[in-house]
């Protein structure tokens, strides 16, 4: 029979566990196919608008982790699918899951496998994308996000008519039977 440890039930919010506990944290943001997404002059991402990426939030705890949960809400106006993962160590321990919603809302949540071990580094990925705004979108002032308009469709115009200037003998015009003015274009 396999035993499960109990974990304390209440939610603590990320960000202010890592600033208490001099731990850090930093978003990735790629393409489809794992490149790091372009930048503005200001160091903003510059994205597409309704166009899949993968964005990763890595946390840094020197003094690692207690069992529970934690929880960080990504900004609004950003569209993510629900996802979930396990947190396995290089020593192939499982300490925990992450788990995002709909919403942005990502839990972490670590099992009494945590204790005891400092400079815990993990991650969790997911995908996201960015719709029509104006904008920016700021991850706590660690990246901001600016969502690129939408190029218009360019048509070619084409006008199909050539203009005919006036007679100047103020003769009339043969295809109409009327007198045309020299001072004037026909269209």
């Amino acid at each position: 029979q396999t035993v499960i440890p109990k974990t304390d039930s209440t939610v603590t919010d990320l960000i202010k566990y890592l600033n208490d506990n001099k731990g850090d944290y930093y978003f990735t943001l790629l393409d489809i196919n794992n490149h790091e997404v372009p930048k503005d002059i200001n160091g903003n991402f510059v994205v597409h608008a309704d166009t899949q990426y993968k964005i990763t939030l890595t946390c840094n705890s020197p003094n690692g982790f207690s069992p529970g949960t934690y929880q960080y809400q990504f900004p609004g106006g950003v569209e993510f699918g629900e996802g979930s993962g396990n947190f396995i160590l290089s020593d192939t321990t499982n300490v925990g899951i992450w788990e995002i919603s709909e919403d942005g809302l990502i839990l972490l949540t670590f099992n009494d496998h945590i204790n005891n071990r400092t400079e815990v580094t993990i991650s969790a990925t997911t995908g996201i994308s960015f719709p029509k705004q104006a904008d920016p979108i700021d991850f706590d002032g660690k990246i901001t996000v600016t969502v690129e308009k939408p190029q218009e469709e360019i048509h070619q115009t084409e006008v199909n008519k050539w203009g005919v200037q006036g007679n100047p003998d103020n003769a009339q015009d043969p295809s109409n039977g009327h007198k045309t003015d020299p001072k004037k274009i026909y269209w």
